[in-house]
């Protein structure tokens, strides 16, 4: 109930504009979600909220179009992190990098965007 209140709180401080709105919105997603249903600022996780987390999907933000699949399985390497906020918004764990085509490098900490300095260049060995 207490989370439910303050998913509440966060929409109507986002109606009245007292709040601006995160760059990603979560959705949880028992199967994948297909390509045509991911647009650009949804985070789908693939899961059941409270119990288990297998996979992130998003598009870049860098405008690329580039769908990004995250494994959320620790068994898996690389892997990372969903954490969920009491107000419902997302943070992934560790930094995500594109190591072909963009060349992204960004955290998502709170729904939002945090570019790390080397975005845009290719990984150095």
């Amino acid at each position: 109930m207490k989370r439910k209140l303050k998913q509440l709180l966060r929409f109507f401080l986002i109606a009245i504009r007292a709040r601006p709105r995160a760059a990603f919105e979560l959705h949880w997603n028992k199967e994948h979600p297909g390509a045509n249903k991911l647009k650009n600022g949804d985070l789908f996780v693939v899961g059941v909220e409270g119990k288990y987390q297998k996979w992130a999907y998003f598009k870049c933000p860098c405008s690329c179009g580039n769908q990004l699949r995250l494994s959320l399985s620790r068994k898996d390497s690389p892997s990372w992190r969903v954490d969920v906020s009491d107000d419902g918004v997302a943070s992934i764990y560790p930094s995500v990098r594109q190591v072909n085509g963009c060349y992204s490098h960004f955290w998502i900490k709170e729904g939002d965007i945090d570019w790390c300095w080397d975005t845009g260049s290719p990984q150095i060995s």
